[in-house]
């Protein structure tokens, strides 16, 4: 059985550069890096939020974009 890749709406897909942008405007600071993967915390939130940063045009995958927006109060 072959199983079917999931489609994502272009609507929930967002290039990193993008995440970034929307991220720093709601408050989260950049508060260090290691390798390619960024950190961001913001004051009253518990949990860092980690962008793996391997070009700014690419995607995340969807389990590390549905993570972020989870984190961040997006969904």
């Amino acid at each position: 059985m072959r199983l079917s890749r999931v489609r994502v709406p272009p609507s929930a897909q967002m290039k990193i550069k993008e995440i970034i942008k929307r991220l720093e405007a709601e408050g989260w600071k950049f508060v260090r890096q290691k390798g390619s993967h960024r950190i961001y915390k913001r004051e009253g939130v518990a949990e860092l939020i980690v962008l793996p940063d391997h070009g700014k045009g690419k995607e995340p995958s969807i389990g590390v974009l549905n993570d972020i927006m989870k984190k961040a109060g997006w969904k």
